[in-house]
């Protein structure tokens, strides 16, 4: 677990079958994944780790090198939320988080914050 921003956990996973136990076990209310990974994509990660946590509105990130838009546009007719490339700060980064909290805050109609990404 290392520190991201202040109010947020990140939690490491180095693959897909640990990054989806992670999810099991801490209940992410966000999880980015890289698109690229060995035993699957980031995509079937995301859905995946989405069935298998108590939280369905866990907010779903593809943060990526890849810049196709083909890529794209498959990850969101997935139902991922959305789609990062590698490119962004810290800070930009920091503001995207709070944007997609603000916007989980307002469909629950209460003001939680993400305590845990994975």
């Amino acid at each position: 677990v290392k520190p991201l921003l202040a109010g947020f956990e990140l939690v490491y996973a180095s693959s897909y079958s640990e990054g989806i136990s992670l999810c099991e076990k801490i209940q992410p209310q966000i999880i980015f994944s890289e698109l690229v990974l060995e035993e699957s994509d980031g995509v079937d990660l995301l859905m995946t780790a989405r069935d298998h946590i108590e939280n369905v509105e866990s907010i779903l990130v593809i943060y990526t090198t890849v810049q196709d838009q083909y890529s794209e546009v498959a990850a969101f007719n997935a139902g991922v939320d959305d789609y990062l490339r590698k490119a962004y700060s810290t800070q930009l980064l920091a503001s995207k988080i709070k944007a997609l909290q603000r916007r989980v805050d307002r469909i629950n109609g209460q003001n939680q914050s993400l305590g845990n990404a994975c």
